[in-house]
């Protein structure tokens, strides 16, 4: 009852994107259970080589970063780095915004870790607060 009445606080705005984000996040953690990986970004328009098209909106990306945190927050199964950067792409791209999805390594205690974080122009949309540990290996572009 908490977490719905602190939704209906919400500015409607924000709710309409929180929404946006719960149904982007799970069909993007869907699309990566059953599919291979390439074919998943392929799928949400995400491309390895060229240039981000679109425009840069630092207001739009910081909005669409606090709805997918709170999405993933609070959906009933997990949905870690990489459906984030995916799903935050896939909204920034829906609204004409430039998104990159950075993959990265690292290595902890002799073992190597993988992490996903997407960018809007200067933003960091989703999984910035790890990926100054990770050396980036892959962008994806939308």
């Amino acid at each position: 009852m908490r977490r719905a009445g602190r939704f209906l606080r919400l500015p409607a705005a924000e709710r309409r994107l929180a929404l946006e984000a719960v149904v982007t996040l799970t069909l993007v953690c869907a699309l990566l259970k059953a599919l291979p990986f390439a074919r998943v970004m392929r799928l949400l328009g995400l491309r390895e080589p060229g240039k981000a098209s679109g425009g840069i909106d630092a207001t739009v990306a910081r909005a669409v970063r606090r709805a997918v945190a709170r999405a993933s927050r609070n959906l009933p199964f997990p949905a870690v780095c990489l459906p984030q950067a995916a799903a935050a792409a896939v909204m920034l791209r829906r609204r004409g915004l430039a998104a990159e999805v950075h993959f990265g390594v690292a290595r902890r205690a002799g073992a190597i870790e993988a992490h996903a974080w997407s960018r809007s122009g200067e933003v960091t949309v989703s999984g910035g607060a790890e990926r100054a540990a990770f050396a980036w290996i892959a962008v994806f572009r939308a």
